[in-house]
């Protein structure tokens, strides 16, 4: 329990208040009712040593042959299954000889265990926001850039320029904003500069059409997070941290993407950040990470 807490409950990183990647809540299997069993993850987990009521219920789930299997393979600790009780449910059975065993495996599969669930919460997202898409902003980013990416309905494109793009969806209490950045590659001293390359974007595009002298800035109350990662199967650098206006009137968090088109030699930088102040962002950034994820460049496309 503790590992999975420290796994999947983590604060999210790059968020102006801690809030979990995932509520966990641990529930009796003998008390299964049909509301629990219609949640979207699902974690099932008992060892062999243990002799309470509620790991022998859990044992129940698994042959002898598989008993067997891992009283003598020690490798074998994790399974996934899909729609086990409901549709589009994922589950993850994690099973091990003793707790310390089990407790060690984990925590050296930490980053896997949540990319599994995080994966599916992208796909939950992107199933929600895109019943509806709009689809003429769609097709004026491809004709105009070559570029696609999905745009849910509600959003309207405030930029279109020859290497910027920026779509937003503005509520009464909330904004949701996309930017996308082109420029030709030049070498990769710049994945080392996102910072430096982000402030220059904003510092330039996003300033206050009534008030010129504001702009989005970096806000440094917390680093910035970035670290390697497998975008769409190119290499990239995810990227989160806290913006803010020039003055100070508003900020959030953001997320980021940098990569190359390889066959086009250009470097992307696209990013979603939103507004939020009085309320919890983490639903929101999930919503930034989904459009952002259906991005494709010109190459990928043709």
């Amino acid at each position: 329990g503790d590992e999975l807490r420290s796994t999947l409950g983590a604060p999210m990183l790059g968020m102006p208040q801690d809030e979990p990647l995932f509520n966990l809540y641990k529930v009796n299997p003998k008390k299964l009712n049909p509301v629990l069993k219609s949640a979207h993850n699902m974690i099932f987990i008992t060892t062999l040593d243990s002799e309470s009521s509620q790991s022998r219920t859990l044992r129940e789930m698994f042959t002898d042959e598989s008993l067997k299997s891992i009283r003598d393979d020690t490798t074998r600790y994790q399974m996934t299954a899909s729609d086990t009780y409901a549709r589009g449910q994922k589950v993850l059975h994690l099973f091990g000889r003793n707790e310390q065993e089990l407790a060690r495996r984990i925590a050296e599969s930490s980053q896997g265990i949540t990319a599994y669930f995080e994966a599916h919460a992208r796909q939950i997202t992107q199933d929600r926001i895109f019943s509806q898409r709009a689809r003429d902003i769609e097709s004026v980013l491809t004709e105009n850039h070559g570029y696609a990416i999905q745009v849910p309905y509600g959003y309207e494109l405030a930029k279109d320029h020859l290497d910027f793009v920026w779509f937003r969806e503005l509520g009464l209490q909330k904004e949701k904003n996309i930017f996308i950045f082109e420029q030709p590659y030049t070498g990769t001293n710049v994945f080392n500069e996102i910072e430096a390359l982000r402030n220059r974007i904003t510092e330039l595009h996003l300033r206050d059409i009534q008030k010129p002298h504001l702009y989005i800035q970096l806000q440094d109350i917390i680093p910035v997070f970035s670290k390697q990662i497998n975008f769409n199967d190119k290499f990239a650098m995810e990227s989160r941290g806290l913006w803010a206006v020039s003055d100070l009137s508003a900020g959030g968090p953001f997320l980021s993407y940098t990569f190359v088109d390889e066959e086009n030699q250009i470097l992307y930088y696209i990013e979603g950040y939103v507004f939020h102040a009085a309320g919890k962002k983490k639903r929101l950034m999930r919503e930034m990470d989904a459009i952002l994820a259906t991005f494709r460049t010109p190459s990928e496309i043709n």
